[in-house]
């Protein structure tokens, strides 16, 4: 005779393998899905940050520019802004900030038709 636990524990069984089946067969998620404007702030200020730091070693802007245009195909500078005054708020070290305006600095002389602040 099949008790109430018996029932309950094949319930919870079956759940358990429809809900696996559905987040991995049916409709699975993968971050590459997932649109570069989505990144959290402090996430996007580390990545303005670690392409600045290369930039820093390398001298190789038009690849640190190319970093930029993942998180702002349009504008490439307005990361390194927002990265900036991120930094600034959140108490980054002054070489790290320094890092960030130089990178500024060398693309606003190399394209000098970027604008600093958003277009609505």
């Amino acid at each position: 005779m099949v008790t109430r636990y018996t029932f309950f524990g094949l319930t919870i069984l079956f759940g358990l393998i429809a809900s696996l089946y559905l987040g991995w067969q049916l409709r699975p998620l993968s971050a590459a899905d997932a649109a570069p404007r989505l990144l959290r702030e402090d996430f996007a200020a580390d990545y303005a940050l670690m392409a600045a730091e290369a930039y820093a070693a390398d001298g190789n802007l038009s690849r640190a520019t190319h970093h930029l245009e993942f998180l702002n195909a349009e504008n490439p500078l307005l990361p390194l802004i927002a990265a900036l005054e991120f930094g600034q708020e959140h108490g980054y070290a002054q070489s790290d900030l320094n890092l960030l305006a130089g990178l500024a600095s060398e693309l606003r002389s190399q394209r000098p038709n970027l604008a600093t602040t958003p277009t609505p």
